[in-house]
């Protein structure tokens, strides 16, 4: 299914996203023992669902996709969305940000 928005649009939406989620970290609207509380280390799968179901209700189906972050089983888990055309929407990206090592995908379930 092709999305009806473009990139840009897409990464508006989830920018705006990441900004309320800021927002409400930063005026307590999260309990202090929520998973955000170190946001964005260690919540990407918590904020990939609800990013998802938040695009999904702007119109836009995406996939949930969980990878390592570098080869082999030492590296960190981590999980993002992409668009059934491809688009990668990642807003908890930015806590491997002092690592150069890339994202490893192991499961991806619009692979053939």
């Amino acid at each position: 299914m092709k999305s009806m928005l473009d990139q840009n649009e897409l990464y508006s939406i989830a920018a705006r996203f990441r900004v309320a989620i800021e927002k409400a970290l930063n005026t307590g609207e999260f309990l202090s023992d929520s998973v955000f509380r170190e946001f964005p280390s260690g919540c990407c799968g918590f904020t990939s669902d609800l990013l998802a179901k938040h695009l999904r209700e702007s119109g836009v189906e995406t996939q949930y996709i969980s990878g390592n972050y570098k080869y082999g089983w030492t590296g960190r888990s981590h999980a993002w969305l992409e668009t059934y055309d491809g688009v990668v929407i990642d807003i908890t990206r930015d806590q491997f940000k002092n690592d150069p090592e890339p994202l490893h995908c192991y499961f991806h379930p619009g692979w053939r």
